[in-house]
């Protein structure tokens, strides 16, 4: 391990290998079922249904929004394969599979562009899949699934001093993820500044170099500087963005809301919470793993630690990367919520500094320990000491693959969710494309992406971000909760009339105390939740028009046609 060898193809393919098996193991899960998709991707494909019938979701809001929220090149390329013949729905089971490729590919890449033996290429690339398959980042196919290959296409670029290439993937970063776009471009302007102020090193910055290319490099940063400030324009028909101050007055954003930000404790605020805090959500397996931290101390042994020597000195780029992450991360906070969440700059950077970090580390202390006991077993003979060499080389590779046995398949089920009830959707799927159907149900979620039909109301599509679209949906699903839980036929006619209503889909245990009673999001809407519970001992008018009403029931769901409760309501 004194010296890299001149061939690492066989540490290049084994890190694709892995990687394949990763992503192999959630294809299976992916395509179990037609109605089998990614949790959060219900959000960011359904109204990609559009792309093949324009006509689709008429005046619906939900889809209008997702659709202005989506970043134009994630949309634009879903676009495409659906041009080619790849519906949406299957290419976000499919195209993660090509995303951890190039995560791969560029992963190995940077590591020996900090460290240039191969093995550690290989360990970082193993790590970094271990930590993004606990996840459902990468295999959400959503616009956060561009981050790594994005991200680790940057700094290899930069790290090979390309201004131009570096200028194109940040630019591609803002059509893709622009939170991605804004890390790239604060690492660069961070590393102008080093390279300002310190004059003892070679210059790292691409633009330092003096060539003709920095004039086209500035060019596409100033474009896609320019691209970046027109979002807000894009989103103007669903500003203000949600404040600080209107946030905490909902309990949307409280301990058990459906966005849950504000914690009881600092601790976990600031440092264990999904969207506020600092550290990613599997922060268990990154304390375990971030043995990495240590690796400064290693330079204070260099004669017990000898490959130390062969740390290049831009390794200096981590800190970089986790000072920009922490200093986005604060003004995140500061301006909550017009840069989204605070985790989304910090979350994914940590998983790329800990897999080079815990690589590097991994081969140092590896190296040291076959060479500390190559000096005590020096009497043995070549054949035996290759053997004990091999069984260390063996024995560390178990402990770095062992997590994998502990979250496969499990994460998996932890990302994907099925849709279960194939009757209901086919019976909307026949119904006119410009139906409206009511529902409290969760299966209102799986409706437009398997019924390709709108719903007014959904727990997957209250993002309660943007005031401009949450205010109004929020005042439906109150209207919702009321209209069925109540025992006036005037209301539930309104209620119709006024959101022009077709179909109201009713779980069969919608009239039981536990029904409301245990949905952690209609209990968020008080005090008309509990006014719904407390009005169950009374003659509900959607109880009472089941058996005349009901166009579609099966064990779980019944489905009322609005028109017979209009008519109903007129006699």
């Amino acid at each position: 391990m004194n010296h890299p060898p001149k061939d690492h193809t066989w540490y290049y393919v084994a890190s694709l290998f892995t990687t394949i098996i990763y992503s192999v193991c959630a294809l299976k899960i992916a395509f179990a079922s037609s109605y089998v998709v990614q949790d959060d991707a219900r959000q960011h494909i359904f109204w990609m249904h559009r792309f093949t019938n324009p006509k689709l979701f008429p005046t619906d809001n939900i889809a209008d929004y997702f659709q202005a929220v989506d970043p134009s090149g994630y949309s634009g390329l879903y676009w495409l394969f659906n041009e080619l013949g790849i519906e949406p729905i299957i290419c976000h089971k499919i195209l993660p599979f090509f995303l951890a490729l190039i995560t791969a590919h560029y992963c190995y890449r940077v590591c020996l562009e900090l460290f240039p033996i191969p093995i550690t290429g290989f360990f970082s690339v193993l790590l970094l899949n271990q930590n993004l398959w606990m996840g459902d980042n990468l295999l959400s196919g959503t616009p956060r699934a561009f981050f790594y290959p994005l991200f680790l296409a940057f700094l290899y670029y930069f790290l090979k001093q390309s201004a131009i290439l570096c200028a194109v993937i940040i630019l591609l970063q803002i059509f893709f993820y622009p939170h991605t776009a804004l890390i790239s471009l604060g690492v660069w302007l961070a590393n102008t500044i080093y390279c300002y102020f310190d004059h003892s090193s070679k210059p790292l910055n691409p633009l330092f170099r003096q060539s003709k290319s920095q004039f086209i490099a500035i060019t596409i940063l100033l474009i896609g500087i320019a691209i970046l400030f027109s979002y807000p324009e894009k989103m103007a028909a669903f500003l203000p963005v949600t404040t600080a101050n209107m946030a905490r007055q909902l309990p949307e954003f409280g301990l058990e809301g459906r966005s849950a930000f504000f914690q009881h404790d600092a601790l976990s605020f600031w440092l264990l919470g999904t969207r506020s805090a600092l550290l990613p959500i599997e922060w268990p397996y990154i304390l375990v793993i971030s043995f990495g931290a240590f690796l400064p101390l290693l330079y204070c042994w260099p004669q017990s630690f000898p490959l130390v020597h062969q740390i290049k000195p831009n390794i200096y780029l981590l800190w970089q990367i986790f000072s920009v992450s922490l200093l986005l991360f604060a003004l995140s906070h500061l301006v909550l919520f017009h840069l989204h969440l605070p985790s989304r700059y910090t979350h994914h950077t940590i998983r790329v500094i800990l897999a080079f970090a815990d690589a590097i580390f991994i081969t140092v202390v590896l190296d040291a320990l076959i060479k500390k006991c190559a000096q005590k077993l020096r009497t043995l003979s070549a054949s035996i000491w290759l053997l004990v060499k091999n069984i260390i080389i063996v024995l560390t590779l178990s402990l770095l693959i062992l997590p994998s046995f502990a979250v496969f398949p499990y994460s998996y089920r932890l990302g994907y969710v099925q849709g279960k009830a194939k009757g209901l959707y086919r019976f909307f799927e026949q119904q006119p494309i410009d139906i409206r159907i009511a529902s409290l149900s969760e299966q209102s979620d799986f409706i437009p992406i398997f019924a390709k039909r709108s719903v007014l109301t959904g727990r997957e599509y209250s993002i309660p971000y943007h005031w401009g679209y949450y205010q109004p949906l929020r005042q439906k699903i109150i209207e919702t909760i009321q209209a069925q839980y109540s025992d006036d036929l005037a209301v539930i006619q309104k209620f119709i009339q006024r959101y022009r209503i077709d179909f109201w889909l009713l779980d069969r245990a919608a009239f039981t105390q536990t029904y409301l009673l245990n949905n952690s999001w209609l209990w968020q809407f008080q005090p008309v939740s509990k006014n719904a519970a407390n009005n169950l001992d009374k003659k509900l008018i959607l109880a009472q028009f089941i058996s005349d009403c009901q166009v579609y029931d099966d064990a779980n769901f019944i489905v009322l046609e609005s028109r017979c409760l209009l008519d109903q309501a007129l006699e």
